[in-house]
């Protein structure tokens, strides 16, 4: 019953991303449609705001990176009772 239950979640969460990167390719191709010229950052930022731009989304990522394997070895390893861990 736990597997059924994981295997749930698993397919849930992959329908919504598909469901999520649909709409984002459709806010895409809108957004590229109508502001066309919005869609270039290096023709109205400076070179150096780009790299930093470019470093905090990697930041994020990483973070992102990082609570899911957290996540995934607490619920894989430890038995959590109802109490709120924090990390």
């Amino acid at each position: 019953m736990e597997l059924v239950n994981y295997l749930t979640q698993i397919i849930a969460a992959i329908g919504i991303f598909i469901i999520l990167c649909f709409f984002g390719e459709q806010i895409k191709k809108y957004l590229f449609k109508h502001y066309k010229k919005l869609m270039d950052p290096k023709e109205f930022l400076p070179k150096e705001e780009i790299f930093s731009l470019k470093q905090v989304h990697y930041l994020i990522r990483i973070l992102f990176l990082y609570l899911w394997i957290i996540n995934f070895f607490f619920n894989r390893f430890f038995e959590v009772s109802n109490e709120l861990f924090l990390i």
